[in-house]
């Protein structure tokens, strides 16, 4: 299995080594195009973001302000276009709901019975600080776990009552069944494929590579030197928002009801 996120990580190599300058481009040759392509996909050495890196951050924090100011001023159209919004999706998308998650669970397995479970997320002789039922107790304890806790038990309650998509009768056996359908979706394997896909992502790159915890780097293999402009830091931005929103509505609800049982 893929180790967990190692001590130490100072060993790892240096995140201020410079890449290897890419090879010339001798005119029309297809082999030094496809060299080209091939380094700027797999660079021998980080290549970490400079002052771009910043901007993105305050591109994502005006987005986030902006949002939640139109949600103050008008809450009414935000709530209708969000509704439309998730109509559209679930109507057009719904599909890859299942389908991605799916794949991602195939994907998880394959890493972790092949000779691909063996490579460590941090140098070749690092080991993990803290043992695994520590870092389950950790995954348990953070928002993870508490959200399991409180809708683990309201979800389910709250589909049954107001059943998704109004496929069922309100509290008919219908009902139950779609009920438990829709939350082990939310909180069963096909969720936890997606966190594990994206943090193997994640820590290979950082602990791995050396490059900074961005997304814009694990899209490098696919995008090649792409992931150092525009679209790099596009897909960086956009993570960044539901990432920092998302959370907050639980840390705020869930800990208080918590408190009093």
């Amino acid at each position: 299995m893929l180790s967990q996120l190692p001590h130490g990580t100072d060993r790892a190599m240096s995140l201020d080594t410079a890449a290897d300058p890419l090879p010339a481009d001798t005119g029309h040759d297809p082999g030094s195009r496809r060299a080209r392509r091939e380094s700027d996909r797999f660079p021998s050495a980080p290549q970490l973001s400079g002052r771009s890196a910043g901007g993105v951050v305050w591109v994502a924090v005006a987005l986030i302000v902006a949002l939640l100011v139109a949600a103050g001023f008008w809450p009414a159209q935000m709530s209708s276009a969000a509704a439309t919004a998730m109509r559209w999706v679930t109507t057009n998308g719904g599909w890859s709901l299942l389908l991605i998650p799916l794949c991602l669970i195939g994907l998880l397995l394959v890493l972790a019975c092949t000779r691909f479970g063996d490579i460590r997320l941090g140098p070749d002789d690092s080991r993990p600080e803290y043992p695994t039922y520590a870092w389950i107790a950790m995954l348990l304890g953070a928002v993870m776990g508490i959200g399991m806790i409180t809708y683990g038990v309201a979800e389910p309650v709250s589909h049954l009552v107001t059943p998704p998509h109004g496929l069922a009768e309100p509290g008919s056996p219908e009902a139950v069944v779609d009920a438990l359908r829709f939350t082990f979706l939310d909180w069963g394997l096909h969720a936890w494929a997606v966190f594990a896909t994206f943090g193997l992502a994640i820590g290979y790159s950082t602990h791995r590579l050396g490059n900074k915890g961005l997304v814009s780097p694990i899209l490098r293999p696919l995008i090649g030197r792409h992931a150092d402009g525009l679209v790099g830091r596009s897909s960086t931005c956009s993570s960044s928002c539901p990432r920092c929103s998302a959370p907050r509505p639980r840390w705020g609800w869930v800990p208080p009801r918590s408190a009093r049982g």
